[in-house]
């Protein structure tokens, strides 16, 4: 009997044993339970931040269906007449100031969704929530829509599940009669993130949705550059913008000299204006005057490509009219039809080795359609030409190459000494790379190619001028020069 009582004691607990054992799970449980309730308190919030978000998203879709369907109007008129003012904006900051008198909150009731038919400015969140939320039972909270009446969009949303429902402490008008319970104030001072996750209301607005934007927003990106001295002098470059988001970007060109890196040109062309055509842009030049210039544009749509011509070759018709008109008329006359580099005076009236660097920005006054949202691009530089002649010739202007018509027909606008060396092994008049531009209907810029048009008059030679066809096929080309004075070799 007595060794059966030892073996039954060894398997037992003293008194004092139990004691410091619930002493040890009383101080754990101490330790433990706020942070597990402090947990479940955040998730509850960060849920209610979910909600809110979606529920902005989801009401600013219903407020554009009504805009474009116009529903707006009337709308409007019922949440002046059902919401209540939001009277909480400090009219000393003057961004706040901008919206007083405009933000009307529009409320439902913690549990007003499931008892049924909606009523005044319930109704109207109703009206715009249930649509596009599947689960209902995400609508049983306290919520409030803020609409700013003048622009017709969600300003804000609230989402509340530990509350009754949310009032404006600043409007007698929105508290209710039983003021009982749990209730919130969402003036304008009670908003900001540590207030809200003590009540665990959930909060999302204009500003959070522009930030988000700008987060998100996808990296411009100039993809491929190239500047390419044929029978135009023409800058290539493709980039990451979607064909349908042309209307929200603008493209800077800037030309730069190869020597001092001065620069010499600022072209801003909107992405609207990416299409094959002639197309009207604003240019700075040297001067720092701004004018609108006409350039041959061209767009290949399936490699979003685009082709700047910067110098191309005019035909007869286009060089008679110019030559006779007065000194002011041209000056117009060269930017809406002249398609010589040479139009923007300065440095760029004699052959000049350049190279250009174009960057791509979002247009800040662009209408938001919906689509991709951009970041503005890095700047990326082209390689290197000549303005007027092929790319081999001097600094100084002594030699100037001729590989092309285009080349050949520049030798119109050199006034001082100079050798023209044809380098070409061939120069085909007939290909359909030789452009010759003119004039349209009402003055627009034309374009025939290859064996279509015929050679444009080249002028003579100057005295202290020669063309040596040395170093190419001078046969084919010395018939269309005019008899001149000058040595030819």
């Amino acid at each position: 009997m007595t060794q059966q009582r030892k073996r039954c004691g060894k398997g037992g607990f003293t008194l004092v044993e139990l004691v410091v054992t619930l002493v040890i799970l009383s101080i754990l449980f101490a330790i433990a339970v706020p942070s597990l309730l402090g947990y479940i308190h955040l998730s509850q919030f960060r849920k209610n931040e979910s909600y809110a978000k979606t529920m902005y998203l989801s009401a600013e879709s219903e407020l554009t269906y009504l805009r474009t369907g116009g529903e707006w109007e009337s709308f409007c008129s019922k949440v002046k007449k059902e919401g209540v003012l939001n009277q909480s904006f400090d009219e000393s900051d003057e961004d706040r100031k901008k919206l007083v008198g405009r933000i009307y909150g529009i409320r439902l009731d913690a549990g007003e969704y499931a008892e049924g038919e909606l009523s005044g400015d319930g109704a109207l969140v109703g009206a715009l929530l249930s649509q596009d939320t599947y689960d209902k039972s995400v609508l049983n909270a306290a919520i409030c829509i803020e609409i700013d009446v003048e622009s017709g969009q969600v300003y804000s949303v609230f989402y509340g599940t530990n509350c009754k429902g949310l009032y404006y402490g600043s409007n007698e008008d929105s508290k209710p009669a039983d003021m009982s319970g749990s209730w919130l104030d969402i003036d304008y001072s009670k908003r900001d993130r540590d207030t809200r996750q003590k009540e665990r209301l959930g909060y999302y607005s204009v500003q959070d949705a522009v930030n988000a934007v700008s987060l998100d927003a996808t990296k411009l990106k100039i993809t491929s550059i190239n500047l390419v001295n044929g029978e135009t002098l023409s800058l290539n470059w493709s980039s990451n913008v979607k064909d349908q988001d042309l209307d929200k970007v603008y493209y800077e060109v800037k030309l730069y000299s190869s020597e001092d890196k001065a620069q010499l040109l600022s072209i801003n062309i909107p992405g609207r204006n990416l299409k094959t055509g002639s197309q009207s842009v604003a240019v700075t030049t040297e001067d720092n005057a701004t004018k609108d210039y006409t350039f041959p544009v061209e767009y290949d749509r399936t490699n979003k490509r685009a082709t700047l011509v910067l110098d191309g070759m005019m035909n007869a018709k286009l060089y008679d009219q110019l030559d006779k008109l007065s000194a002011d008329n041209a000056a117009a006359f060269r930017q809406s039809s002249d398609t010589s580099i040479t139009r923007f005076g300065g440095k760029l009236e004699n052959p000049l080795n350049v190279y250009a660097a174009v960057q791509v920005f979002p247009d800040p006054n662009a209408e938001n359609t919906g689509g991709e949202e951009y970041q503005k691009s890095d700047a990326i530089e082209s390689n290197k030409a000549n303005t007027l002649f092929g790319d081999g010739t001097r600094s100084n202007n002594s030699r100037c190459e001729i590989e092309t018509f285009r080349h050949l027909s520049n030798i119109r606008y050199m006034d001082t000494a100079a050798a023209f060396a044809v380098t070409a092994r061939s120069l085909d008049w007939t290909s359909d790379s030789v452009k010759v531009y003119g004039t349209a209907a009402r003055g627009a810029l034309s374009v025939s190619a290859g064996k279509d048009i015929g050679f444009p008059s080249i002028p003579a030679l100057r005295s202290n001028q020669t063309l040596d066809g040395t170093g190419g096929l001078l046969n084919r080309i010395v018939s269309v020069i005019p008899a001149a004075t000058p040595s030819v070799t």
